[in-house]
């Protein structure tokens, strides 16, 4: 499968709102409402401790491979390709 011209423009399209956005969240972040307090801190890393693990989606996903079960189409590769370079570059 091949990525055209128009998937590009559309996906740097996207890319653009997304840093837009990003951007709009930090508007004012240094404002008091939004200070860094022992208690945020200790509220965030608490919310992510209890976030699911992934650990049950690698082990599904390994034992399909193992077995031969998993055969993800091509465009499914070129959507996972994309996401992940998307994710990278707004890192």
């Amino acid at each position: 499968m091949q990525v055209s011209d128009i998937e590009i423009q559309k996906i740097l399209t996207h890319r653009v709102e997304i840093i837009a956005e990003i951007d709009s969240l930090l508007e004012g972040i240094n404002e008091p409402e939004f200070e860094i307090t022992d208690e945020l801190v200790q509220a965030v890393t608490k919310r992510v401790i209890e976030m699911p693990d992934r650990q049950d989606r690698i082990d599904e996903l390994k034992s399909k491979i193992e077995s031969g079960q998993y055969n993800p189409t091509s465009a499914e590769i070129v959507d996972s390709m994309i996401r992940r370079t998307i994710a990278d570059s707004v890192r």
